[in-house]
């Protein structure tokens, strides 16, 4: 019998990943990574000095990447790379 639930859960998936995708070519989006990746957990103000971004525009970027679930707001107010999603992050990262 044809399993309905599961094929679901296959495009979820495959939906997901490509969203996900789609979002880690934004150059800037990298580069907040990357700052994460290397710099552990910061404050937002932290990121965007460190990258010389706009507080609206880097708000933006930042936005995205929580909504995709890549970094999470953490304990006192700072961000940080959610550890769950960094195999796919890394793996597509270092496709290009």
């Amino acid at each position: 019998m044809f399993n309905l639930h599961r094929l679901d859960n296959k495009l979820g998936r495959s939906f997901r990943n490509a969203q996900i995708k789609r979002i880690l070519k934004h150059p800037d989006k990298q580069r907040i990574i990357t700052l994460l990746d290397e710099g552990g957990d910061m404050y937002l103000g932290d990121i965007f000095m460190n990258l010389n971004i706009g507080q609206r525009y880097g708000k933006q970027q930042i936005a995205d990447l929580r909504k995709a679930g890549i970094i999470r707001l953490k304990e006192r107010r700072r961000y940080g790379l959610d550890g769950r999603m960094m195999p796919l992050v890394r793996e597509f990262l270092s496709e290009n």
